[in-house]
């Protein structure tokens, strides 16, 4: 059988990688298996990137757009997480850099690649950086999502492609806060504050 010079590149969630159950793992993974049916049936060169979750805050409906909504019309944000709950996010400039890397240096048959969490950033992390922009700021952690944990024994990403996340939520959330309100965030030349 001939194989046709066809590469496909897909991009899931990390749904598949918590050790924990979910609809929406079950959904990601059948949509991992159609990919890996593609391969074998069809013999498609394809590569499967698990990644975190991507943040805007100018997509409606956004994790940032919602916690920015919140802020604009309270002095709460809700996060339907734990406070030492992981945020498990990624910067889109580096799923960019990923992609360009990928179709550079394409290794052929089929392979699932997984954005591991580098930075281990909680949701108390991202309140406390809000906090810093407008100190009336309170956070409520309902908990009603629980926690997730990560299976990170995927390494390829770094070993083969030596790629790796380099900018967290913490260092873009400031111009995004700043985009979004429109305003500069005003930082005190004391040193005590």
């Amino acid at each position: 059988k001939k194989c046709p010079d066809t590469r496909f590149l897909y991009i899931s969630s990390l749904d598949c990688a918590f050790n924990e159950k979910s609809g929406r793992s079950v959904l990601a993974h059948s949509k991992e298996n159609l990919c890996e049916y593609y391969h074998g049936e069809y013999c498609l060169d394809i590569k499967i990137i698990r990644i975190p979750y991507l943040y805007s805050a100018f997509k409606k409906g956004d994790f940032l757009e919602r916690v920015f909504e919140q802020m604009k019309i309270k002095n709460t944000i809700t996060f339907k997480d734990g406070a030492l709950s992981k945020s498990y996010f990624l910067s889109s400039t580096d799923l960019c850099e990923l992609v360009v890397r990928l179709l550079d240096n394409w290794n052929e048959g089929i392979g699932i690649l997984q954005i591991n969490d580098e930075f281990n950033i909680t949701f108390n992390d991202i309140y406390e950086k809000l906090a810093s922009f407008r100190s009336d700021i309170k956070a409520d952690f309902t908990g009603e999502f629980a926690p997730k944990t990560l299976d990170t024994n995927n390494k390829a990403l770094r070993n083969e492609y030596g790629w790796f996340s380099k900018i967290s939520i913490l260092d873009e959330i400031e111009e995004q806060y700043t985009e979004f309100f429109g305003e500069s965030i005003v930082k005190s030349d004391n040193f005590w504050d």
